[in-house]
């Protein structure tokens, strides 16, 4: 009975505000680099046909960055 009491009385400070709602985890992300060449045709492949579609399934939990190595200068 004491366990019952304590549980409704920790949701009803939660519901009013006295206390903080419990933490939820963030969405998981995943974070890739995508080192692509000017000069690659697969390269092109995929960043036109490949990423659309996956980035469009996974929005904002799919964080590729892309770096361009064609030009050791860069």
């Amino acid at each position: 009975m004491k366990k019952t009491t304590l549980l409704l009385t920790l949701l009803l400070l939660i519901r009013t505000g006295l206390l903080p709602p419990l933490a939820k985890a963030d969405e998981p992300v995943v974070r890739a680099v995508l080192f692509w060449s000017e000069n690659c045709s697969h390269c092109h492949a995929v960043i036109a046909e490949t990423m659309p579609p996956l980035q469009e399934q996974y929005g904002s939990q799919l964080d590729v960055r892309t770096i361009e190595v064609s030009d050791p200068v860069r």
